[in-house]
């Protein structure tokens, strides 16, 4: 059903607007002369109201089929026309900590001058809130990501503020620098500090002269292996004995062969 009432608010399907709003979507739309009112039910009647007196017209009224079957974008055209643009300060903060995980503690800890700011926003103080927030940020309490995220729904829920962020001087925020070095640092292998995967710590162990660990094996380096001492006896008991050979000095060569004279030829024995 269209109609027109005489105080110029029409009906389209279940679209009310007044006249002026339609006729941005429809400016070609008039009423006949003289008329005051139209009421146009498809396939039933179509009206049309000149003080005390009424008159029928033609049927089917093809523009007002047309104008039936554009029912959604008249409304889609109003709503766009219309939006609410005032402050939604209690919409921007349940966006802000559904944000952060839905947690005020949890953001608290990652913005502690949440509180102020949200007194400043609550009481509608714009150019308090805007000054808190830019401190925060170029006192490098709040990151980057953190403060474009608040900037980003203060602006979508209509907050007032001047949100310029840092002054050009700033090029870097310090908290930005550290996740970068942080994000940058190459990862240690445990292997080559003695460590665990899950160690936290690094830790220097101390070296020995026959530590099996003293050459490293990214060198490609044979580790040194401790040898117990061996004995006579042991050798002689075991069926390798043999092959160690042991070298003794003759008693008439023992004091030439420590530095006795010169010409005398020590005696070796191979047992």
């Amino acid at each position: 059903m269209f109609v027109h009432y005489a105080n110029d608010t029409l009906l389209i399907g279940d679209v009310a607007e007044p006249l002026s709003e339609f006729l941005l979507d429809e400016p070609a739309y008039a009423l006949p002369a003289q008329a005051l009112w139209r009421v146009y039910v498809p396939g039933e009647k179509h009206l049309l109201g000149y003080g005390w007196t009424q008159r029928d017209e033609a049927m089917p009224w093809e523009e007002g089929d047309a104008y039936l079957a554009r029912e959604a974008t008249y409304a889609a055209s109003y709503a766009l026309r219309h939006v609410d643009t005032s402050p939604n300060v209690p919409g921007f903060e349940a966006a802000l900590i559904l944000a952060f995980g839905g947690d005020y503690l949890a953001f608290n800890s990652l913005y502690a001058g949440w509180p102020l700011f949200k007194d400043a926003l609550e009481s509608a103080d714009w150019a308090v809130a805007d000054l808190l927030l830019s401190d925060s940020y170029l006192t490098y309490e709040i990151d980057t990501p953190t403060y474009t995220r608040i900037v980003a729904l203060a602006q979508q829920y209509y907050l007032p503020m001047s949100l310029q962020g840092r002054p050009s001087i700033l090029p870097l925020n310090m908290l930005d620098v550290i996740r970068y070095i942080q994000m940058a640092l190459p990862a240690v292998d445990a292997a080559l500090v003695g460590l665990s995967e899950a160690a936290d710590l690094i830790v220097v162990l101390p070296i020995s002269a026959t530590d099996s660990m003293a050459l490293d094996a990214a060198d490609s380096a044979t580790p040194l292996t401790v040898l117990a001492s061996t004995d006579d006896a042991t050798i002689d008991a075991t069926e390798t004995a043999g092959t160690v050979p042991t070298l003794l000095l003759s008693a008439e060569n023992e004091v030439s062969a420590i530095g006795g004279d010169d010409s005398a030829t020590p005696t070796l024995v191979i047992t």
